[in-house]
């Protein structure tokens, strides 16, 4: 169940990536709109984040995460409805609210329902299998958007997302009975805000952050932004062909979120790991910024090949994790991915207005413009591996 709302998840955050360009020519937007409309429901997750995990620690998984898809819904009937860009952004950030901890409060439960050495392999399978939402986002959501358009697919989402919390509420329990999560005091307000404050005064956490901050935003610029209108733009595919290639930038996602999962579960380098995936996804960039206009098929391997590699990035939780002790593990989770979600918004917006500089306006936005996005994403890649390298692979304190 926690897989299945982890992958509903990253649906809502990348469905609009297959009909982005069927969005911009219905509303005349701009690039810096679609990276606005985008970054959107990252910003919002992002500032969900701590509450969020609060919310996690002191009413658990059950409670919190029907509530939360419910408002995942709204946001998708919303968008379905809205008739302008400003309507579009609003109801991406009610997604975002509604999505924020989604992912990491299945992954609080199983925490809680599993032992500590296994944490790596659950939290990489869940991250693993939430790829699966990219996928559905792909093909499938292409077909859905060419049938009954691509505000008929969002209210089939509303739909869908209501009866699944439903679901969520009747199936998922927090603990298993006996264990510490029942017995647990209920912390104040105060007591709650301070043990955020905990986490952030841990040695080396924010290090990790700097490499959080980057790790997943660079790859979700181009799989949860650019992907799509890149294709359309520089190789003329349609809506059924963007998502052809998109569905294989997915699969790579999916392959690498496993493959770096069990490299880290049989080498326990988890910190190594990370360095090697990074370094590689700065190299991929650094190909696509260099390499003058490559062939369809080669882009298509380029950006399967940036979701491959870019797996790295569910070992992020898992390095978080032996940061921060039992008591504090939502808020601890949901502090280092507030990092994740505001990387990803801040370089959405920085790649917008990139884009939206070296474009000429009423025009398709050029190749150029794209491959100095690239070169700027494997530039960022490559300041948060400096960062990075000087921090612990365990914190030095773990009361």
């Amino acid at each position: 169940m926690a897989a299945l709302v982890a992958m509903t998840a990253q649906f809502f955050r990348n469905a609009h990536v297959v009909v982005a360009p069927d969005i911009m020519r219905e509303l005349d937007a701009s690039a810096a709109s679609l990276a606005a409309l985008t970054s959107a429901m990252f910003l919002a997750a992002a500032f969900t984040q701590i509450p969020g995990g609060i919310l996690l620690d002191r009413f658990g998984t059950r409670a919190t995460m029907p509530i939360m898809l419910v408002l995942s819904g709204i946001g998708a009937g919303l968008f379905g409805a809205a008739h302008s860009v400003g309507g579009l952004v609003f109801a991406r950030a009610f997604m975002g609210v509604g999505g924020a901890v989604l992912v990491m409060a299945g992954i609080v439960a199983c925490v809680r329902w599993f032992d500590a050495r296994h944490f790596s392999t659950i939290a990489g399978g869940i991250m693993a299998t939430s790829q699966l939402g990219n996928l559905v986002s792909t093909v499938p959501m292409a077909l859905i958007a060419s049938w009954f358009g691509w505000r008929g697919a969002y209210v089939a989402l509303l739909v869908a997302t209501l009866l699944l919390a439903a679901l969520v509420y009747a199936l998922v329990r927090d603990a298993p009975p006996g264990h510490d999560f029942h017995a647990r005091p209920r912390e104040t307000l105060r007591q709650s805000a301070a043990g955020v404050m905990e986490v952030l005064r841990i040695p080396g956490i924010w290090r990790l952050m700097v490499m959080a901050w980057f790790a997943w935003g660079t790859t979700s610029c181009i799989i949860g932004l650019w992907a799509g209108p890149y294709l359309s733009d520089v190789h003329g595919l349609d809506t059924l062909g963007r998502g052809k290639a998109l569905f294989w930038m997915a699969i790579g996602v999916i392959a690498g979120a496993l493959g770096s999962t069990l490299l880290d579960r049989w080498t326990a380098r988890t910190k190594r790991t990370i360095v090697l995936g990074a370094t590689a996804s700065s190299v991929v960039f650094a190909v696509l910024a260099l390499w003058p206009r490559p062939g369809l098929t080669t882009a298509t391997l380029l950006l399967t090949l940036l979701g491959l590699i870019g797996g790295y990035s569910v070992l992020i939780a898992t390095h978080g994790r032996q940061f921060y002790p039992d008591r504090l593990i939502g808020r601890g989770i949901s502090t280092v991915n507030c990092a994740v979600l505001f990387g990803a918004a801040s370089l959405q917006v920085l790649t917008g207005v990139i884009v939206q500089t070296l474009s000429t306006p009423g025009a398709p936005i050029g190749e150029s413009a794209y491959r100095a996005m690239f070169g700027a994403l494997s530039i960022a890649l490559v300041i948060a591996l400096a960062c990075y390298r000087r921090c612990p692979e365990k914190a030095a304190t773990s009361a």
